[in-house]
């Protein structure tokens, strides 16, 4: 940023006039690209002389200011209210560190309030001890590598869905199954995620993935595949490689990211 100090002496009896004049350049200005800040400030001491302080982005911005209508007229209306030569001083603006933590630990404070509230108006307070469980598995062929939803997952989902009553689907693609117990969903690489519903007895919940796991095991035999629920697994096929469900906002990510 670059500063500009402009200070006017202006002439007995002008003041109220200068003052107008003042504010008729800055309704002009405002109305414009906002690149810079313009204060026009009285001093406490003398009232004819005013001093302004100007904040521009650059050369060019300047540059368009001093050459435009309404600032040249606005030279012409002020001479025969002011009293000698424009007093003029520009300044390089470089904020020092102290502005630069003091606006990134406002900035944090304000982000963790936000944070902070949007998981407390999520919380169900101290009523209930449930405990709900989500499981994500990566469907791996017999060589290691991700297998895709199209003649992959799709099959094994369809094949799931007879024990299912409630089915999602997505651009006419299963993409969930939904009963008491458990939630089945896909995430975005056809991973097939268990969501267990909250439940006060540990073990319970150990014997709704026991459920689900004679459910899909004998359709994984069908076709060699195995499942990992751990993120910390080698895979073969790179990110890069493996392909997105048919659902529209993860086409949508995959061109914008």
């Amino acid at each position: 940023m670059i500063t500009i100090i402009a200070k006017f002496n202006v002439l007995n009896g002008s003041v109220d006039e200068f003052k107008k004049m003042c504010c008729q350049c800055s309704a002009w200005h405002t109305q414009g690209k906002r690149q810079s800040c313009v204060q026009d400030i009285p001093s406490r001491e003398d009232a004819t002389k005013f001093t302004f302080i100007e904040e521009w982005l650059n050369d060019t911005a300047i540059e368009q200011h001093n050459n435009a209508k309404h600032f040249l007229q606005f030279l012409e209306d002020i001479k025969p209210l002011t009293d000698g030569d424009v007093q003029i001083e520009q300044l390089t603006k470089v904020p020092s560190v102290f502005c630069w933590l003091r606006d990134l630990w406002i900035f944090t404070i304000i982000t963790l309030n936000v944070l902070t509230n949007y998981i407390a108006d999520g919380s169900k307070g101290c009523n209930s001890n449930a405990v709900g469980v989500e499981l994500e598995h990566f469907v791996i062929d017999k060589n290691g590598d991700c297998v895709p939803y199209i003649n992959g997952v799709e099959n094994i989902i369809e094949q799931l869905a007879q024990n299912f009553p409630k089915h999602v689907y997505s651009e006419g693609f299963l993409i969930g199954l939904s009963c008491d117990k458990y939630n089945i969903t896909l995430e975005p690489g056809a991973q097939i995620e268990i969501s267990i519903k909250p439940t006060e007895n540990i073990c319970e919940i150990e014997n709704i993935y026991g459920e689900f796991l004679s459910v899909i095991n004998p359709i994984l035999d069908k076709y060699s595949y195995r499942t990992y629920n751990t993120r910390l697994i080698c895979l073969k096929t790179k990110q890069k490689d493996i392909s997105l469900i048919p659902k529209k906002r993860y086409e949508i990510y995959e061109q914008i990211l």
